[in-house]
């Protein structure tokens, strides 16, 4: 994940500084859609782009969004992580994880003071294009160590995957919409969901996943602006 990371920023810096201008033979909007699908599928940059224009269609069909709302998401979502490594911020990139769906930032994790708490969210919301920010943080002593065991990353992925996989055996669910992320049991959602019968049915798909302490819904009902 934080290759990909890096990547998306390396391209939303030759954004920013050439626009449109073809490289490498892909414009940089079909380049950010790409790095779009090296987090979704975990391929190499490069070798999504050669897939990026047949699925361009597919994604906007499917999520019920443009592509250009789908990047101006994943610049978004660059540009908070990138304040986030900032000098005196960087203890916090570590710690809080960030999702964007049309704007709505959601901020999860654990820092170890209040002030830091504060900070983070005042970072997210100090960018154009945040519509809403969601502070999901919460404040735990830095000495906790059972907190911050790893074993509980490694069961938060678990988890999350499991999510995801049931959501796309559901033919009832247009799983795009949705993104899924999991801290310490706690299982995140946020998208937009066609019905309220769709969303109860990816809500009751989290609850049913072993170790999920709770669900906690952002979810927008009704289509996509």
């Amino acid at each position: 994940m934080r290759q990909t990371e890096v990547c998306m920023k390396k391209i939303v810096l030759d954004i920013k500084q050439q626009g449109e201008e073809q490289q490498h033979g892909f414009s940089a909007r079909r380049r950010i859609l790409a790095a779009v699908l090296g987090m979704v599928i975990g391929c190499a940059p490069y070798a999504c782009a050669s897939a990026a224009a047949p699925v361009e269609a597919k994604l906007t069909k499917v999520e019920g969004r443009t592509v250009g709302h789908i990047i101006d998401d994943v610049a978004l979502w660059t540009r908070i992580n990138e304040s986030f490594l900032e000098e005196g911020n960087r203890h916090l990139f570590a710690r809080v994880k960030v999702t964007v769906k049309e704007g709505l930032v959601l901020l999860m994790g654990s820092v170890p003071s209040e002030k830091d708490r504060l900070k983070a969210v005042s970072i997210a919301k100090n960018h154009e294009g945040v519509q809403k920010v969601i502070d999901e943080l919460e404040v735990v002593d830095p000495n906790n160590q059972e907190y911050l065991n790893p074993v509980h990353y490694a069961r938060d992925a678990a988890i999350t995957s499991q999510v995801r996989a049931k959501m796309l055996l559901d033919k009832s669910i247009h799983s795009p919409a949705y993104t899924i992320e999991t801290v310490r049991g706690v299982v995140y959602i946020t998208g937009v969901a066609q019905t309220a019968e769709e969303l109860a049915a990816v809500e009751t798909i989290a609850r049913g996943i072993d170790r999920v302490e709770r669900v906690v819904s952002h979810v927008r009902v009704g289509a996509a602006s």
